[in-house]
This record gives structure tokens, C-alpha cells and sequence, in this order.
């Protein structure tokens, strides 16, 4: 299988289904992707202690997880 390249912007969608508690698989559905590349991105997530389905990172706690650094993620808003 042909890899496929990702934006931010996909990135970014699939943290908004996961936001939304949807699961993995239903995830990878709608977005026609794989269940593994779904999971590829939101293990480090869950593993900073984030919930899908939860409530939304403030800017301060983002800022704590990322050294006091701007993401480039955060930069798009």
C-alpha cells in the first residue's frame, strides 16, 4: 500500500472527531483512513494525558506540554 502524505490540517481533523468521542474506527471511516494511522496520532495524545470526548486543552495547559514553546499547530488558529 501507497503511503499518503498529511497536512495539518488532517491532523488536525482527526483530533476534532476524537474531540467529539467518536471512536477510532468510526474516525478512520469518515476519513478514509486506516484504524493504525488513526491510532498513529492520537497515542501520544492519550498518552500526555489528553481524553477524546473531553474538555478542550486550555491555552495555558497546551503550554505546559510543549515546554512554553508555540506549536505550529497553535500558530494556524
Amino acid at each position: 500500500m501507497a503511503r499518503r502524505t498529511f497536512d495539518v490540517i488532517d491532523i488536525c481533523e482527526i483530533f476534532r472527531h476524537w474531540h467529539a468521542g467518536r471512536p477510532e474506527n468510526e474516525i478512520a471511516g469518515s476519513l478514509g483512513l486506516s484504524r493504525n494511522t488513526v491510532r498513529k496520532y492520537l497515542e501520544p495524545a492519550e498518552a500526555a494525558g489528553m481524553v477524546g470526548g473531553g474538555p478542550a486543552v486550555s491555552q495555558e495547559r497546551g503550554s505546559d506540554r510543549t515546554g512554553g514553546r508555540r506549536t505550529r499547530t497553535s500558530s494556524l488558529r
